[in-house]
């Protein structure tokens, strides 16, 4: 299976703290799943969701289901990340992503160079991190071909 998709996710699920976070860190997610290689093999996985915070029970700190690698670093919190100023978020995000992906490309013997590419330069410019990467375009769900049919 090849790799197609990356996430970060709060491990408690409050809604009004993830939109508020996503803000901050959604340019850093857009321009890694932009940046992943096409047929990319990482673990057998085609998603990698990093989900961010303390959970009740301990579980282990790399899972997968269903073809989703779940990555749990519990070092983070929400609260405190909300109230750093916006490049120290934008920097304790791409330390996250760079202290994950070196974990798993040891776990998985891969290397992801791309990857560690990527956050070096958002690293030197987290400014331009937050404008590089617009939203991928929406795809048409009919060819050019079919509009204007009728059945």
């Amino acid at each position: 299976m090849y790799l197609r998709d990356f996430q970060f996710v709060l491990r408690k699920h409050h809604f009004e703290l993830y939109r508020r976070a996503r803000e901050i860190w959604e340019p850093i997610e857009l321009q890694v799943k932009g940046a992943i290689p096409k047929r990319f093999r990482f673990g057998g996985v085609g998603k990698i969701v990093l989900e961010l915070g303390h959970e009740k029970k301990k579980r282990a700190e790399y899972r997968e289901r269903l073809g989703v690698g779940l990555y749990h670093f519990e070092d983070f919190d929400v609260h405190a990340f909300l109230t750093i100023p916006h490049p120290a978020a934008i920097a304790q995000i791409i330390e996250i992503t760079e202290k994950s992906g070196r974990d798993l490309c040891a776990r998985f013997s891969t290397a992801a160079d791309w990857l560690f590419d990527l956050l070096d330069e958002a690293r030197k410019q987290p400014n331009q991190a937050l404008y590089r990467m617009a939203a991928p375009p929406r795809l048409s769900a009919t060819r050019d071909s079919r509009k204007g049919r009728h059945w």
